[in-house]
């Protein structure tokens, strides 16, 4: 039974803890630039957008939140539970970031601790100090600071490890601890996908140390079975939850090579090791090394588990890439009790202090660790501070020069009013697509990402219809050097006016970014030649082999140096795919594309499909088509009505020229729109 004066204190420890998290929070997202790239904003933006969907109409929002759940690698699971945050406190990166925390670090805190009470049987009078360092531990707050949701994950994993610890490893009772252990496992796989290598970790050690520990206590044959058992019920409701509520993401994660889908974020061990030790400081890795040492001298199993997990999940995870802010987080979470039996042994010699506050000189330190870390001093600290504070960044955001970073989004905004597109050909955290739009979220509709990934997205050629560009000086890349050539190359053709840069022409000063980046702004002057396209493919190809004969066996470089005049409000020419356009008529004026074919430069397509899905009706019964005409070097081949559930297919004349396809609406515009499809 739990003393009543035992809880009151626990109570207000935590109530404590959270009005402490609060005020860090507020005073650290007040003090940063919202510089929320990619992973810093990503779910922040899904916290924005559910949060709404929810509010405004639940059922169809929760119906998305499962369809998201079923395929996306950025599932919107996680700010599910933050919803009443936003009812309350509004969208805002304050409030968001006070969820992530309160809802997942503080849990993730107290779980931690739980744990070290089972491996060390500590006192409870000195649980509050453990608890005090727990939830000071600088890895778990660098991802939550930075706007990532992903300690989620460790709620679930962290109880997981605490029910596989109170079972005696699936001793007593494995069937029912085994299937609440399935459960509690996929949880953190259903949050964020990559927890998948903790969870063969997890499973692993489970195994190899309950082994150990029923062979040692000679417990017996039984002990070994249950445990098999149980370990296997696990399994078996981990794979059923993931193929019946993720089908999509387990389907695609068993058929795709991610080491060499994500071979740019691979970096040499050494540096591998590097990162480890600059998230942990020497103060951290010394009292981990004692607690190793402590744990192992004597034979508590369920040290041993939380080191070989921690152990075995860095050596599986970065045989496909390096360990972000938030990878590194089970890793960090198994070393945390550890560390904390380390600073307990150490505590144990402070024999002038009463017992129950030896710890405390090991909480204050971790405290004040935390607040230097996260605080922009710790920017500019000098080497004997890094003995006890992680070298690894976790100040508050900040951009040196910020002010021409605002003029570069202000002359942005104001040229792309009118709807023009731009793309930025740079990719790292001091200017990227992703920072111009963190900047001035309205450029959202108006900017073309670039294929930051060059394995997954090979070149985005958009980019060659921007109306305006930025480009950089010296390149700007943010994984392995030359693996974002699909990036650098072309932004250095701009500057130096080469090939399909001679489309494109100066406008006002450059800009003096941070790091002594220089960026520069170009207007696009005339179309690119489908000459100049094929000459930056000859160039992308020689960085990786084979992407010139992906591009020139499709559309992609025809497309790309097309002539288009939309029709009057409704008039639009979209890309879909290789080898398929969508185009929409004008309420009055038609909407008409001029698309180049060059034999020696791309294969010629055999036939022109043109189609309007039969399903259009359900969305706008009123839909009646499009008038078409399709001409090829001026000759008239084709013309006619294509109306909805028709697909029509001309021949193309085997000749170089240009084909020209023009569109009208026949008696209103509403939805009048085809796709247009190349066949070879």
């Amino acid at each position: 039974m739990i003393d009543a004066r035992f809880a009151s204190r626990w109570m207000l420890t935590f109530s404590l803890a959270a009005l402490a998290t609060l005020a860090i929070i507020a005073a650290y997202v007040y003090r940063e630039q919202p510089a929320y790239t990619w992973d810093y904003g990503a779910y922040w933006r899904t916290f924005q957008d559910y949060g709404q969907y929810l509010a405004a109409d639940p059922w169809p929002a929760l119906k998305r939140i499962f369809d998201g759940i079923e395929s996306q690698d950025y599932n919107p699971a996680g700010v599910l539970p933050l919803f009443p945050f936003y009812v309350l406190f509004g969208p805002g990166r304050i409030a968001y970031v006070s969820a992530v925390a309160l809802m997942y670090l503080l849990p993730t805190a107290v779980i931690a601790t739980a744990i070290f009470h089972r491996l060390a049987k500590n006192p409870a009078a000195e649980l509050t100090s453990i608890f005090v360092m727990a939830l000071t531990f600088v890895p778990f707050w660098a991802p939550t600071l930075r706007g990532m949701l992903d300690i989620v994950g460790l709620v679930f994993l962290g109880l997981a490890t605490l029910l596989l610890f109170k079972s005696e490893y699936l001793r007593h009772r494995p069937v029912r601890d085994g299937l609440l252990l399935g459960l509690m496992i996929w949880l953190p796989f259903l949050f964020r996908r990559w927890y998948a290598y903790s969870i063969v970790m997890f499973f692993l050690a489970a195994f190899l140390v309950g082994t150990a520990k029923a062979l040692y206590e000679r417990a017996g044959t039984r002990a070994i079975a249950n445990l098999c058992g149980g370990l296997a019920i696990a399994g078996i409701v981990l794979c059923g939850l993931a193929f019946a509520l993720q089908h999509g993401l387990v389907v695609r994660a068993f058929t795709t090579s991610y080491a060499d889908l994500y071979s740019a974020y691979q970096v040499p061990f050494p540096r591998h090791l590097e990162m480890l030790a600059e998230r942990l400081s020497p103060w951290m890795i010394a009292l981990i090394v004692i607690g190793a040492i402590v744990v192992v001298s004597h034979k508590n199993f369920e040290g041993g588990f939380c080191l070989l997990a921690a152990v075995g999940t860095f050596f599986f995870f970065i045989r496909t890439q390096y360990l972000g802010l938030h990878h590194f987080l089970p890793i960090a979470f198994w070393l945390l009790p550890i560390f904390l039996v380390g600073a307990a042994w150490c505590a144990s010699y402070l024999q002038f202090l009463a017992a129950r506050v030896r710890l405390l000189p090991f909480a204050a330190i971790s405290s004040a660790i935390l607040l230097v870390a996260i605080s922009p001093a710790s920017r500019s600290l000098d080497f004997p501070a890094h003995a006890f504070i992680p070298r690894a960044d976790t100040s508050p955001l900040h951009l040196d020069n910020y002010a021409e970073y605002q003029r570069l989004v202000a002359d942005l905004d104001h040229l792309t009013k009118d709807g023009s597109k731009f793309f930025v050909y740079a990719s790292s955290s001091k200017i990227s697509d992703s920072l111009m739009v963190a900047l001035d979220p309205p450029l959202q509709g108006r900017v073309i990402y670039a294929p930051h990934i060059a394995k997954v997205d090979l070149f985005n050629f958009n980019a060659l219809r921007a109306a305006y560009v930025v480009a950089v000086a010296p390149p700007q890349e943010q994984m392995a050097p030359g693996t974002q050539a699909n990036i650098t190359i072309p932004g250095q053709w701009l500057l130096q006016g080469r090939g399909f840069g001679r489309a494109y022409e100066r406008v006002g000063t450059s800009y003096a970014l941070s790091d002594g980046i220089e960026a520069y702004l170009f207007r696009r002057v005339r179309p690119v030649t489908l000459e100049e396209a094929n000459e930056l493919v000859t160039e992308l190809d020689r960085h990786y082999p084979g992407w010139g004969k992906i591009f020139r066996s499709s559309m992609l470089l025809p497309l790309a140096a097309r002539d288009e005049t939309l029709g009057d409000q409704w008039g639009q020419v979209i890309v879909m795919g290789q080898n398929a356009f969508l185009i929409h008529p004008g309420t009055n004026l038609p909407t008409s594309v001029s698309v180049p074919f060059r034999s020696d430069i791309s294969q010629h397509p055999k036939r022109l499909a043109l189609s309007i899905s039969n399903k259009l009706l359900q969305q706008c019964p009123t839909a009646d088509g499009v008038e078409a005409h399709v001409t090829f070097n001026g000759r008239n081949i084709w013309s006619g009505e294509v109306l909805p559930g028709d697909d029509k297919r001309i021949d193309l004349p085997m000749e170089d020229g240009t084909l020209s396809l023009s569109v009208s609406d026949r008696s209103q515009p509403n939805c009048d729109h085809a796709v247009a499809t190349f066949e070879f």
